[in-house]
C-alpha cells in the first residue's frame, strides 16, 4: 500500500525535491515551483471532502501568524525572518497534510531545521525548503 502511494505521488516527490535543491543553492524558491504543488495539495483537499476545512484553517492560521511575524520583524529590524516561498510552500504543504498529522510534521519539521543548523555553513542564512519539503515528504508517506 505504501508503495502504491508513493508511485501516486512520484511527481510531488519530485517537485519538492526540485524545490529543496533550487532553494539549498540560490535560497529562493520560485513561484514556478511553488504553484504545482499548490494546485496538487488543493486536489488532495477537493477529494477529501471530510478534512478540506480542518487544512484549510490551519494553513490560512500558521501561514497567516508566520507572515504578521515575518512582518512585525522587518518592520523593527529592517531584516525578514522568512521570505514568500518559504511561507507559499509551507501554505501548500498544510493544504496537504491532514489536520491530525499537524503534531507529527512539526516535531518531523523541527528535527530537519536542527539537523540543517548544524551542517549549514553559513548559519545566517538557512533555507528552509529542504527541511519543509523533508518533512511534507515524511507526512505524505506515513499518511
Amino acid at each position: 500500500m505504501i508503495f502504491l502511494m508513493i508511485i501516486i505521488q512520484l511527481p510531488l516527490f519530485c517537485l519538492m525535491g526540485q524545490i529543496a535543491r533550487e532553494d539549498a543553492a540560490r535560497l529562493q524558491i520560485r513561484n514556478a515551483y511553488v504553484w504545482p504543488l499548490a494546485v496538487g495539495s488543493l486536489y488532495r483537499v477537493l477529494t477529501n471532502p471530510p478534512g478540506w476545512a480542518g487544512s484549510l484553517l490551519a494553513a490560512l492560521l500558521v501561514c497567516g501568524v508566520l507572515m504578521t511575524v515575518t512582518l512585525l520583524v522587518q518592520a523593527r529590524r529592517g531584516k525578514r525572518i522568512l521570505g514568500g516561498g518559504d511561507i507559499k510552500l509551507l501554505f501548500a504543504l498544510l493544504l496537504h497534510i491532514p489536520v491530525p498529522a499537524l503534531p507529527w510534521f512539526l516535531g518531523i519539521l523541527c528535527v530537519y531545521i536542527l539537523f540543517l543548523r548544524l551542517c549549514w555553513p553559513e548559519p545566517g542564512h538557512l533555507p528552509l525548503g529542504p527541511a519543509l519539503c523533508g518533512a511534507g515528504m515524511c507526512l505524505m508517506i506515513m499518511y
